[in-house]
């Protein structure tokens, strides 16, 4: 009897075994074609085997099939039926097949197809475009690949409408952070900068992702605080197939790689893993309370100031460097398998890149209007920068289906950044000094970025509770950047018969000083959705509601530590030496004592702060399918709003915010033909002030050369928004289309001068009139249409045209009036391009494997820096920016790709400006050179 189980039990694991190895795996989606919404239920079947299933809730279906050529049904109650010939499934192998149903029109019909579907990426942007309720677009991973954008700040200047300052923050029709929000998979992310409400976009390498898409207009199940744009970042999820991606790359930049001069300082051992390891961090000496040094009658405190000042690192100065080539690598692995008898589906994805730019004779100006004339505050022409960036990004994905009905999901994911950054430059301050004098400076600077992101998710259907759909997720997102020992030293000289005699003047500038800096950001992000299908005058149509919540957690953190220079005769130009132990702390002198130069504590606990925001919502919203060809989405949005900020300087007071706004949305699309759309839409949105303007404290920005002020009393905008949009989708992958719209603001926050400050101040205030009008022109046409040579030609081009107007405050404007009486009584949005330009040529050839692009984007001068009284505002100027990229795919089956890049290939002057009658003043002014990129790559699909 033993022995004959055990013969059962081989034969049947045997026949098995042979069963896997001559079976394959069809596995692929059912939706509508219209819409793009996926069919629950679909019956999908083969004949002659009976094997057959249906679709479950996201409307895939799996079936194995033994090795064989077949003819695949599918067919779904009043749809036509869909025979799809000529499928063939191989022994182990997985064919993925997509499928579209159109919907049945008079009679039951049968429709034979005979070829296998297969998804383009970006088709399927297009398909949402298209089948959307509300005016969106995107850029997918398949145009990442093509363009050679590294990361999502890159790739987002693709979009229409889109520009990016400085390579992460992202304005979306020319409305900058306060107007566009981002999302990560559907769930909130938190800004990583103190002073903004902007996510940084170069925190996301591009290999993690699948597609990037701008949402223009407001619908009721979005978050309400968008008016620019809502992009949301979407993550790779798991593949059908096993699917396994190597790739790595290696770029030469013609003014940083190799180069001797670059500026650099000696940083951490971890800094190729972008987070410090303790170099830079505060002493432990120092990490208490600093005594003063007007205490030095007290020997404790004279040993103990000597210990403190002697603690620190003394390197003060940039020293040079030469820098390896820029690197780029990265690695995805991702599959489907069972987990008792249910799918679970997983992927992993890993990615490392260092970048280095360098810059050198570059110009930095600031100016005063005064005396009827532009005139010169600081000037240098020799300015030198040298950057190092390092990111790296994990990603992590899981999903079961423990049903056909029901799907769990986790998704993780760790971005990490550090830059790593020298400034020098020597020039005229003839503000404070004579034209004999020159004023030197040097800061050495490292930020260290990161964003964890958690996020659980759950779909489930209901067709027994009226065929519910919910979806529902919980986000945990924990967001840092810090900046440890922010490092500035400055001083001035004087040459005479090539001596120089050196000084240091702390009436004019900072003492040499060390920043410590550190900001911390929690999210905690909550939705439920619920979508119940019915039907309105025999159409289908879709009422959904839901619920979210929003916690934010907020502190900041700043420690300025200053060398406090008893005697400036000390510094003889030798940073190393005036730093050097025996030149620092009490010197002990029989009976006495000397202060030499001793490290103070400068911090102000008014500049530190905790803050924290909750936004509770709830919409009901419906889309409405009139007929055929009319459709309406129309919703309500209730948010409710409370903000609170507390300074660590309790005198300073709390600042708080506490509102409930009604936010309504009306989106009507008209289909022309089948492959055309009119839409038009209204909606109210709003824009809350950032933490840091409601903070009631002032604080010295270094950088922009101003204090700035916050505003407890700061009220949120509210912004009513009109859209108009044309567009015609020709063919798969074409799109043509035409947008106009209009926004007027109430209560619109800009940045404003305070008329009764000392020195230059700025502050924050609520403007009664400001709007925005704009127009949109986007083509994507593949050139056959002209000659059929050009089958493997695809062109795209996209334009906007956008202009803006701001009220100046109106104590602001006076003093401005009093000194130049032509200037305007209005000025653009902050960082609005006037117009910009994306055009893109792409070569495909399949059967050779080999494709090319050609990238060219460029935008309009925008304004930069608001100027105190009639002194003119900074704006950059346009610059074009060109990159082409070359792939040959190699192998039988094309499985090894070589890159080639070139970036920046026109090397165009980046240039910040004052124009005062018809000159252009620099106020910055650099080239960083171009990059050429070789990279290989290898794929099993």
């Amino acid at each position: 009897m033993k022995r004959l189980f055990l013969l059962t039990l081989t034969f049947c694991l045997s026949t098995l075994m042979v069963w896997a190895q001559q079976t394959g795996t069809l596995r692929g989606k059912v939706y509508d074609a219209e819409s793009g919404e996926t069919l629950i239920g679909a019956t999908v079947f083969e004949p002659t085997t009976s094997i057959g299933t249906a679709t479950d809730l996201d409307g895939n279906f799996e079936l194995t099939l033994p090795a064989g050529v077949y003819t695949i049904e599918i067919s779904y109650v009043s749809y036509q039926t869909k025979k799809i010939e000529g499928v063939e499934i191989k022994a182990g192998g997985v064919v993925t097949l997509n499928v579209p149903m159109a919907a049945e029109v008079t009679s039951l019909q049968e429709v034979v197809v005979t070829a296998k579907m297969e998804q383009n990426n970006e088709s399927a942007i297009l398909l949402q475009q298209k089948n959307a309720s509300i005016v969106l677009d995107g850029v997918s991973a398949e145009t990442f690949a093509k363009t050679g954008d590294r990361d999502a700040g890159a790739a987002l200047r693709r979009i229409t409408g889109v520009s990016v300052e400085g390579g992460r923050y992202v304005y979306v029709r020319g409305l900058g952070d306060r107007y566009s929000k981002a999302t990560l998979n559907s769930a909130e992310i938190p800004s990583l900068d103190p002073s903004r409400n902007a996510v940084q976009f170069d925190m996301f390498p591009s290999n993690l992702l699948d597609n990037l898409v701008v949402y223009k207009t407001f619908s009721a199940d979005l978050p309400g605080d968008f008016s620019g744009g809502l992009v949301n970042v979407k993550t790779k999820e798991f593949p059908e197939y096993f699917t396994l991606r190597v790739s790595s790359s290696y770029g030469y930049n013609t003014q940083a790689t190799f180069n001797q001069n670059f500026l650099t300082y000696q940083g951490g051992k971890t800094d190729w893993l972008a987070f410090d390891d303790g170099t830079r961090a505060i002493p432990a000496p120092a990490a208490g309370d600093i005594p003063s040094v007007a205490f030095a009658s007290n020997a404790q405190v004279r040993e103990q100031l000597t210990t403190i000042s002697r603690s620190f690192n003394k390197n003060m100065a940039p020293i040079t460097q030469a820098p390896f080539l820029n690197q780029r690598h990265s690695f995805s692995l991702g599959n489907q398998t069972d987990l008792k008898g249910r799918p679970l589906g997983y992927i992993i994805g890993l990615s490392y890149q260092t970048d280095n730019t360098y810059y050198e004779n570059a110009q930095m100006g600031r100016y005063s209007f005064s005396g009827g004339a532009l005139r010169e505050l600081l000037y240098a022409d020799n300015l030198r920068y040298g950057e190092q960036n390092v990111l790296w990004g994990a990603l992590a994905n899981l999903s079961y289906k423990m049903s056909d009905n029901h799907k769990l999901s986790l998704n993780l994911m760790r971005n990490q950044s550090g830059t790593k950054s020298a400034t020098y430059f020597a020039g005229r301050n003839p503000q404070n000094f004579d034209e004999s004098v020159v004023f030197e400076s040097r800061v050495l600077n490292y930020m260290q970025r990161s964003l964890t992101n958690a996020q659980l998710k759950g779909e489930h259907y209901l067709p027994a509770l009226a065929k519910a759909r919910i979806e529902w997720h919980t986000a945990y997102t924990l967001s840092n950047q810090e900046q440890p020992d922010l490092r500035m030293f400055a001083n001035d000289y004087t040459e005479n018969n090539g001596v120089r005699e050196y000084s240091i003047s702390p009436s004019v500038y900072t003492q040499p000083t060390r920043f410590y800096r550190d900001l911390n950001e929690t999210n905690i992000d909550n939705k439920l959705n619920v979508s119940i299908p019915y039907k309105a005058w025999g159409n289908e149509s879709k009422l959904k509601v839901g619920v979210s919540a929003l916690m934010k957690d907020r502190s900041f953190r700043e420690r300025r530590l200053t060398y406090r220079i008893q005697n400036i005769s000390d510094f003889k130009g030798d940073i190393d030496i005036f730093l050097a132990d025996e030149n620092l702390g009490i010197i002990e002198e029989g009976n006495g004592y000397t202060i030499k130069t001793v490290i103070q504590d400068d911090s102000e606990k008014r500049n530190q702060y905790d803050a924290q925001q909750q936004v509770w919502a709830a919409y009901v919203m419906t889309d409405l399918q009139l007929s055929p060809k009319w459709k309406i989405n129309a919703g309500l949005r209730i948010e409710k709003t409370y903000m609170t900020l507390e300074s660590l300087d309790p005198s300073k007071g709390k600042a708080e915010l506490d509102n409930l706004d009604p936010l309504p949305a009306v989106n009507v699309i008209y289909s022309l033909r089948d492959n055309m759309n009119l839409r038009a839409s209204y909606s109210r949105t709003l824009a809350r002030p950032t933490f840091r303007e409601l903070a009631p404290f002032a604080s010295f920005d270094f950088i922009g050369d101003f204090v700035l002020t916050g505003n407890p009393n700061l009220r949120r905008t509210l912004i009513d928004n009109f859209d108009l949009r044309w567009e015609m989708f020709p063919r798969a992958g074409e799109l043509i289309s035409v947008s106009a719209f209009y926004k007027q603001f109430d209560g619109a926050i800009e940045r404003a001068l305070v008329p009764q400050a000392q020195n230059t101040e700025f502050t924050f205030r609520n403007v009664d009139n400001a709007f925005l009008v704009g127009t949109e022109l986007e083509i994507r046409k593949a050139l056959d249409f002209i000659l059929p040579a050009l089958r493997h030609f695809q062109a795209a081009v996209n334009a906007s045209y956008i202009y803006s107007q701001v009220d100046i405050p109106e104590q602001e404007y006076a003093l401005i009036k009093a000194v130049d009486p032509s200037q305007p009584s209005t000025r653009p949005f902050f960082a609005q391009s006037p117009y910009l330009v994306n055009a893109i040529l792409n070569y495909n050839n399949e059967d050779k494997g080999f494709d090319a692009s050609a990238s060219l984007n460029v935008f309009g001068p925008r304004l930069m820096v608001v100027s105190a009284g009639a002194t003119p505002n900074v704006y950059e100027q346009p610059r074009p920016v060109l990159n082409i990229t070359l792939r040959q795919r190699l192998g039988a089956n094309k499985q090894w790709a070589v890159t080639a890049r070139g970036s920046n290939l026109l090397n165009p002057e980046y240039r910040m400006v004052n124009t005062y009658n018809g000159r252009e003043y620099p106020y910055q002014s650099y080239r960083v050179g171009q990059t050429f990129t070789l990279g290989v790559s290898y794929t099993i699909e």
